[in-house]
């Protein structure tokens, strides 16, 4: 187990790399596809009308200039220098549009909708193309015409779409099977009004790779890393549909589960927090969780965290977080107690029960190594660990908790991309039952609300402490912890 969850530094970093690089190269070889689709399109239009060239000095001469000299476009003689500054700005941008659209279709793999990825690309070319034309049509449309403009536009779309369709075979895969009626649609009809917010495509293939982990699909380990296998295309789409086939009614009473993660990762961007917590208080803590799974982050300060020459934790814990602060260490508290922690969820995991360890394990996305060690080193801090979750609503337990104040300890209530997943009237009692709490509060019963939810792009992790209540923003991160940036307190 030491060997699977001390994975080094390096190691993590040429993983996460390797995978940007991939995205990147994937997204700049688009581009080009897509600039010289459009390209060969509208040289094709000039040579065919005697003028070569002719456009992208049109195009050029609208952006440069501003239109100028488009008054008399059949006069407008042909600018080399025009097209070969064009010819830059218009490879750039597809270069951008091509890692966008790679890291949207990377997003799209592991959506609910499998069509978001290729949707929103058309999308984001249609708006390019109708922005372009409201602000260059008067001087370009004097020269051109809009079925050339759109067809151009369409073609660079379909070549960018056929690059990404041939390199994330799932999407084209499992659509198709779904269309045809195979075994992945045997296993997916009656879903096909599920939620988003369900996350229909997770369930699914978290419900193969259950099978996977228990060993009742031998062939489809071999290309599961999380079973030993290596991580490749060649036959896994043969097997995993065998997989289907073979365990149809199976998958289909797994496939009804929620999905069930407990991000570890997470307890990074939650530390600083935490610290902060019990350097302004100079109490212990007394921790509060809602929606906590198996309560893995309730344990957090039993993991091991570091940076550079910074850490803080139990050098020999099995759940090591390391070079997760590009910026530097959080500030705090070098010594925290917790005297108490529970939790509560909807449908908690038994982390010490087998069944609990594969739902949890079967949740991550099998080739994502350091995810699934974190995880595996916190199943085994749980066993030392106990910690109670209690199978129950979040509102009505918070209130019972926090009913009177607790003095002599920090009383903290966290949470982890958990509101999204409440009512609107469950998250508005929630905030009524600590900002209830927070008016008891005192100085030597002091309560926090330490939140780590989406903030854009990335989530940010935010502090309210009581006496005063005076919410800041104290940390920015990723969904599943790294990277984590300190912003304040």
């Amino acid at each position: 187990m030491a060997a699977e969850t001390g994975l080094s530094s390096r190691a993590v970093e040429g993983g996460e790399t390797a995978a940007a690089t991939a995205v990147y190269a994937e997204g700049l070889l688009a581009g080009v596809v897509g600039a010289a689709a459009i390209a060969l399109w509208f040289l094709a239009l000039d040579g065919v009308k005697g003028r070569p060239f002719y456009t992208p000095t049109v195009l050029g001469t609208a952006l440069f200039r501003g239109g100028a000299g488009l008054q008399l476009p059949e006069t407008l003689p042909i600018d080399f220098e025009m097209v070969l500054s064009f010819t830059w700005v218009h490879v750039l941008a597809f270069l951008i549009i091509g890692v966008g659209a790679s890291r949207l279709l990377g997003i799209a793999e592991r959506n609910p909708s499998f069509g978001f990825g290729i949707v929103l690309l058309f999308v984001v070319f249609e708006f390019g193309f109708l922005l372009a034309c409201m602000l260059f049509a008067e001087p370009v449309l004097r020269a051109l015409t809009w079925p050339e403009v759109l067809v151009g536009n369409l073609l660079a779309a379909a070549a960018m779409a056929a690059v990404f369709w041939r390199r994330h075979p799932r999407l084209a895969q499992a659509a198709a099977d779904v269309e045809a009626g195979g075994p992945a649609w045997a296993v997916l009809a009656g879903h096909e009004m599920d939620a988003r917010a369900s996350a229909l495509a997770l369930r699914f293939l978290g419900a193969v790779h259950r099978l996977v982990l228990e060993g009742r699909a031998p062939a489809l380990a071999c290309h599961y890393p999380s079973a030993g296998g290596e991580a490749g295309l060649e036959g896994a789409w043969a097997a995993f549909r065998d997989t289907l086939e073979q365990h149809r009614d199976t998958l289909r009473a797994l496939v009804t589960s929620p999905v069930q993660t407990n991000e570890v990762g997470r307890s990074a961007a939650l530390l600083g927090g935490f610290l902060l917590i019990a350097r302004e208080t100079g109490l212990p803590l007394r921790l509060l969780e809602l929606g906590a799974s198996a309560g893995l982050n309730l344990r957090w300060d039993h993991y091991r965290y570091e940076q550079g020459d910074a850490g803080w934790g139990d050098r020999a814990s099995p759940v090591r977080l390391v070079d997760v602060f590009p910026d530097g260490f959080p500030p705090g508290q070098r010594r925290c107690r917790v005297i108490e922690r529970a939790g509560c969820d909807t449908l908690p995991v038994d982390p010490c029960s087998a069944d609990g360890q594969i739902t949890l394990l079967s949740c991550l996305w099998p080739d994502q190594r350091e995810r699934i060690a974190l995880l595996r080193g916190a199943l085994e801090v749980a066993r030392r660990i106990p910690v109670t979750i209690d199978a129950t609503g979040a509102p009505a337990w918070l209130a019972t908790r926090l009913a009177a104040p607790a003095r002599g300890v920090a009383s903290v209530v966290f949470h982890s991309i958990v509101m999204q997943y409440l009512s609107a009237a469950d998250r508005r009692r929630v905030a009524s039952v600590l900002d209830e709490a927070g008016s008891r509060a005192t100085g030597d019963a002091p309560l926090a609300w330490l939140l780590m939810e989406p903030g854009g792009e990335q989530t940010e992790v935010r502090l309210t402490l009581w006496p005063g209540g005076a919410e800041r923003v104290i940390a920015r991160a990723g969904f599943h912890g790294r990277p984590v940036r300190w912003v304040g307190g």
